[in-house]
């Protein structure tokens, strides 16, 4: 199975597409934390902005309605479907299907951004991949993610299995850096009732991410807290090219 269709099948069957559609109550909580952070940073929101992994559209459409130009871009059709569904009429975004390990933008944008922890689908090295695509295409660069290294992830998702009845099973757990498996923490789960869903998620906290931010070339400008979510201290950064 392709990881196309493997991340296809984790937000048709495990998550849900609506908590990415901004007329349903999940999506409309998420936008509004959005909402909260760039009031407070509009300086670096700048007139065109590049939306990896954009998802529904949740913040590119927001942003478009701010009457920034907006390019969103994300791997899966039925992610872009419900983004184009929601764009503004008046400043629609331009919506890109693509991988975003072969993504480079054509043209320069003043800020990027990638939230909704979207990072833990990308190894360490892939991540710096897609980083290296954009770097002379964009000023700022601004990510959200979860702090899933501090959580204690392997006792709190065995706890979450039990409690919760959940149909799945931690298959892998690696720690520490492995080069053959190319992450510095990883844990793979599988949905045996869902085709066999599998996923491999990649766990960040802060200092990861701005290691490897660094080595491509990027300073931390500034740290938010952007959560908590389930228990998980959530981020958002903001860095500049330098």
């Amino acid at each position: 199975m392709s990881k196309e269709e493997n991340l296809r099948k984790e937000y048709e069957i495990v998550e849900g597409f609506e908590s990415y559609d901004i007329r349903f109550e999940d999506a409309k909580k998420r936008l509004k934390k959005f909402e909260e952070f760039y009031n407070n940073n509009k300086n670096f929101f700048g007139k065109k902005i590049l939306d990896l992994a954009c998802g529904g559209g949740l913040f590119s459409n927001f942003l478009a309605e701010k009457r920034h130009i907006v390019t969103g871009v994300d791997i899966l059709d039925p992610m872009l479907k419900i983004a184009k569904e929601n764009s503004p009429k008046n400043n629609p975004p331009k919506y890109i299907k693509a991988n975003l390990l072969e993504f480079v933008p054509e043209e320069e944008f003043d800020t990027t951004i990638f939230l909704g922890n979207s990072i833990p689908h990308f190894s360490p090295k892939d991540f710096a991949k897609v980083l290296l695509n954009i770097r002379e295409k964009t000023r700022y660069f601004i990510i959200a993610y979860r702090d899933s290294v501090s959580w204690g992830f392997e006792g709190r998702l065995k706890q979450i299995i039990i409690e919760e009845g959940k149909d799945y099973d931690v298959i892998d757990l690696y720690k520490g850096y492995d080069g053959e498996k190319d992450s510095i923490i990883k844990y793979r789960i599988i949905y045996p009732k869902n085709d066999k869903v599998v996923l491999d998620y990649h766990l960040y906290n802060p200092g990861i991410v701005e290691g490897i931010m660094f080595a491509v070339g990027f300073r931390l400008v500034k740290r938010e807290k952007y959560g908590p979510m389930k228990s998980l201290e959530e981020y958002i950064d903001i860095y500049e090219k330098v």
